[in-house]
């Protein structure tokens, strides 16, 4: 049973694990944030700041850098200040303490006991200085200078993994030495304390784990009783890396929880050094804890591990430690863990939203949610937990993860909320319980639930305001409305189509009085004038691009000529030539050179043809069709060429079909050097066909079906002038003739 309970929190674990809250994707090189679930539980609200990081998250802690040592410094500097009777700035102790070398400490300890009156003015006017010269503390002075020394020996090298060298062990040994000597000389149980820390940080840097037990045990234990100082944990956590590399992993282990439990500032470092794998060790532990607090820690610390069976140790915990703030802590985590696994930002997938088990696919992560459940109702039941509030807010919302969103609301309507956090937490959960209740957006839902969850100023209670609404508003016919609705979950895509564009257009010319929910979408009637065009010049229907460009007042102007032409060429540039073309009279320019097709004349067809050519992905006027061109082709070849529909901008049928009219109305004509230049370009087009096929390789040799052009050049234009000039520029026929 008991290795079922273990498979079974992996289980879930994983899929925790698997699921990410904030996922970065990328598009085009850049990043960007997306939400996989909805997150509502505000961790902080059981205040204990000290325990922030171990808030539930998919990274190792919760904000937080491992670099960090602001913890460990205030504190240090707290207890100085105290001793200073809280005379000295603590920018100035900061400064003595921290950022005084050896050689300056030494010129202080001079100038406090009167033999170096010329000390440098930014130490003499030093509050903290000026504190211990008047108190003759030579005393203090001679413990920063040997705490100074010992400083190079314990940072300028990590000894867990390096050992020390002969001669650092033989400077560590001798600050040893010397530490105990100056220990023993003091009876100021302040500096006392403090020689110890160092004394046994020392000896465990110099891998002597006997030498560092021994030397707590002896200077720093007896100290105990005396002092309430935070310093000494910072020993005991030597004391106690020590024991676990001395191989006694228990004994190790219960110091590392005393650690946890009483210093906030090394509560992450004895976190992450509390390694007990195998029950027996485990049991072992819980055997030398001294009271049911320590218990209750040790408890705790496996609780908060990766794939720990949490609500396990919170049953523990409350069975000797009823009134345990780890209780919340842990609480508040696995409620966050839920979210993760059954608040997906994919409502189909989401629990609260999907308001039945029957049918939920994630069974397991609902079972957990039960027990969960019943250990809540339990507590409450009992009375024994502190914070009752939270354990009843707690019992409300699991009501809504399970999506029971209108029971869940009818318990937290019950509350009364006191505190300003626990009041906007309560109204963070009414909303998320409302909106699972929307059914239809009308004018109530776009004016005073939106206005509501707007004034908020949550982040996911938006975004799960306009999933809820995206969702709702397509399936009641409000399409374009529903497009509209943005959201960083990247579920229930919409894909913009002239229907949508139709819809909004319709919505824009019947809506005089907007709801703020509507005028909080940004829409623009000419906005989808102007996208409407861009969408008919995309189908070539010239006529209806222009009409709607007309009626959006304006229309984009382009930034090369799409009439250039040149032999060579990237894709895509910008030519250094003066453009006079918006994307209106573009397509008004192609629409009067159609009409002159009737004629046949080839220079137009070849004017045609290079317009088209340029307006494509590859020519340098795709802004005429794209708001943006992305390195996209590798992409689109590799993924998504299947489709039987190439896309607009890849899709050279429209200037091959022109080329091909100019070939052969210049052909008729006698006028071969245009043949020549038409056959060149439909040439390149085929080429271009080829790059944007699925089949492309760089490595391969071009297939024949892609070869006709420059076949026809070779057979029928090689005494032009045009094709002398192909020769010189183009690389790729000339490969083609020396295949």
């Amino acid at each position: 049973m008991k290795l079922f309970k273990i498979a079974f929190v992996v289980l879930i674990h994983l899929a925790f694990v698997l699921k990410p809250q904030e996922l970065s994707k990328s598009a085009c090189g850049g990043v960007y944030e997306g939400i996989t679930y909805y997150n509502f539980l505000d961790p902080a609200i059981i205040n204990q700041p000290a325990n922030k990081p171990f808030f539930f998250t998919f990274e190792r802690l919760y904000d937080y850098e491992w670099s960090e040592e602001s913890g460990k410094i205030k504190d240090n500097l707290s207890e100085w200040k105290n001793y200073f009777n809280n005379q000295p700035s603590t920018q100035d102790l900061k400064k003595l303490v921290y950022k005084a070398s050896v050689a300056e400490t030494n010129k202080i300890k001079g100038y406090v006991q009167g033999t170096n009156p010329a000390l440098n003015p930014q130490w003499r006017t030093n509050s903290a200085v000026t504190y211990l010269k008047g108190k003759r503390a030579t005393d203090v002075v001679d413990y920063l200078v040997f705490a100074k020394k010992c400083e190079p020996f314990v940072t300028a090298q990590d000894y867990r993994w390096d050992a020390p060298s002969t001669k650092d062990l033989t400077g560590m040994q001798d600050l040893i030495i010397q530490g105990t000597a100056a220990y023993r000389a003091t009876s100021n149980v302040f500096l006392k304390m403090r020689y110890g820390y160092q004394l046994v940080r020392l000896a465990h840097y110099a891998q002597k784990y006997s030498q560092a037990i021994a030397l707590y045990d002896q200077l720093v234990k007896p100290l105990e009783g005396q002092s309430n100082a935070l310093i000494k944990y910072w020993a005991m956590a030597h004391k106690a890396g020590a024991l676990m590399l001395s191989n006694q992993k228990a004994a190790g282990a219960r110091l590392f929880a005393v650690v946890f439990d009483n210093c906030p500032s090394r509560r992450v470092q004895a976190y992450a050094s509390f390694k007990v794998i195998s029950n027996a060790e485990f049991q072992k532990t819980l055997a030398l804890c001294k009271n049911n607090r320590e218990v209750a820690t040790v408890y705790a610390l496996r609780g908060l591990k990766p794939y720990a069976n949490a609500i396990e140790e919170m049953q523990n915990i409350y069975k000797v430690a009823p009134g345990s703030s780890y209780l919340s802590l842990l609480l508040a985590r696995e409620i966050n863990k839920l979210e993760s696994n059954l608040l997906s930002s994919d409502l189909s997938k989401n629990l609260a939203f999907y308001q039945k088990f029957e049918g939920y696919p994630k069974q397991e992560a609902v079972k957990y949610l039960k027990e969960l459940q019943a250990f809540i109702a339990k507590s409450l039941q009992e009375r024994k937990v502190k914070e009752l509030e939270l354990w009843q807010l707690a019992t409300c919302y699991l009501e809504y993860v399970a999506g029971k969103p209108a029971a869940a609301l009818r318990k937290l309507n019950a509350l009364t909320a006191k505190g300003k956090k626990m009041q906007r937490q309560v109204q963070v959960f009414k909303l998320a319980m409302k909106l699972a209740q929307v059914k239809k957006i009308d004018k109530e839902a776009e004016t005073n639930l939106y206005q509501q969850v707007r004034l908020l100023g949550h982040k996911h209670l938006m975004d799960y305001m306009k999933n809820v609404y995206r969702r709702r508003l397509y399936a009641q016919g409000d399409i374009g409305k529903a497009y509209l609705c943005n959201t960083d979950s990247y579920s229930f895509p919409i894909k913009l189509e002239m229907k949508i564009l139709d819809n909004l257009i319709a919505w824009e010319k019947r809506t005089t009085n907007k709801t703020p929910f509507e005028l909080s979408l940004n829409s623009d009637i000419k906005r989808w004038y102007g996208i409407k065009a861009t969408m008919y010049f995309k189908q070539d229907k010239l006529k209806d691009a222009i009409q709607y460009y007309k009626l959006a007042g304006s229309s984009v102007k382009l930034k090369a000529n799409p009439k250039f032409f040149k032999i060579a060429g990237n894709y895509g540039h910008r030519r250094p030539v003066i453009n006079k073309y918006t994307r209106q009279s573009l397509a008004e320019e192609m629409l009067r050179l159609k009409n002159q097709l009737k004629n046949e004349d080839p220079k137009i067809a070849f004017e045609l043809g290079n317009i088209y050519y340029n307006i494509t992905w590859f020519g340098n006027t795709w802004d005429a069709l794209e708001n943006y061109r992305s390195s996209s082709l590798g992409y689109y070849r590799y993924y998504e060429a299947k489709s039987a529909k190439t896309p607009r901008k890849y899709n050279m049928t429209y200037p091959l079909g022109y080329f091909n009219k100019a070939i052969a109305w210049a052909h008729q004509k006698g006028d071969k050097e245009l043949a020549a230049k038409a056959a060149y370009m439909a040439a390149k087009c085929e080429r271009r066909a080829y790059e944007a096929s699925k089949g492309y390789s760089y490595k391969k040799a071009t297939p024949e079906k892609y070869l006709s052009n420059f076949k026809l050049l070779r057979q029928q234009y090689a005494k032009t002038q045009y094709y002398q000039e192909i020769i010189k520029e183009c690389q790729y026929y000339n490969n083609f003739l020396n295949r």
